[in-house]
């Protein structure tokens, strides 16, 4: 193949325009990125938002722990008070058939 200076120029200028268009899009993309400067001011922030949101956390933790401890309570009570209910419900039966125990037996004694 023979040299041919207009080819070769047509090559290398194709070339260079591409790498320009490169240029470019590197330069909207530098242009683009955050400042650094900014982003050493957003650590402490960060900082102080997942101390907030850990402590948040903690804080629906604890909530979530009374609230089962106060269930657990309730059922306690409850199961207390339907105790004591069946005891009061069986003494007042055995009064009942101790009152008609008595009556029974001053029904005997009388014959």
């Amino acid at each position: 193949m023979a040299f041919n200076a207009e080819v070769e120029l047509k090559a290398l200028r194709g070339r260079v325009e591409g790498l320009e268009r490169k240029m470019d899009s590197l330069e909207k993309s530098i242009r683009a990125m955050p400042d650094l400067a900014a982003l050493g001011k957003l650590g402490p922030r960060l900082d102080a938002a997942e101390k907030a949101i850990a402590g948040k956390k903690d804080a629906k933790t604890a909530d979530q722990e009374a609230i089962k401890s106060n269930a657990k309570i309730v059922a306690e009570v409850q199961a207390m008070a339907k105790e004591v209910t069946s005891k009061a419900i069986i003494e007042n039966r055995f009064r009942v058939l101790e009152s008609q125990m008595a009556v029974a037996m001053s029904a005997v004694g009388k014959r």
